[in-house]
């Protein structure tokens, strides 16, 4: 069983984080660089830099790029930066402004 990183609400990270191996939640705030398994951005979370990883769900504020096999943008997502990945799905009420590419 796999281990999960929680970054809580009151939480502010800056740095590279690599936990290729697991899985990360972010409900706070997060500058820099993030590599893991899966990714899951809550609804009040702010991101910004770049993130990559297989599986990542945004649900919060993006700036910067993400690069992702399997994508997710929620409905409460604003994404403000570029998107790579080979598998997406944008809900309804999602705000993206930038590229959005396939992984080569």
């Amino acid at each position: 069983m796999s281990e999960t990183t929680y970054i809580s609400e009151e939480l502010i990270m800056e740095g590279t984080l690599d936990s290729s191996g697991s899985a990360v939640v972010i409900a706070g705030r997060f500058k820099g660089e993030l590599r893991a398994k899966d990714v899951l951005l809550e609804s009040n979370s702010v991101f910004d830099g770049n993130l990559i990883a297989d599986k990542v769900t945004l649900g919060g504020l993006v700036k910067g790029e993400v690069a992702a096999n399997t994508l997710n943008v929620s409905s409460s997502a604003r994404v403000e930066g570029n998107l790579k990945t080979n598998s997406l799905s944008i809900d309804l009420g999602a705000e993206v402004a930038g590229n959005i590419s396939r992984i080569s």
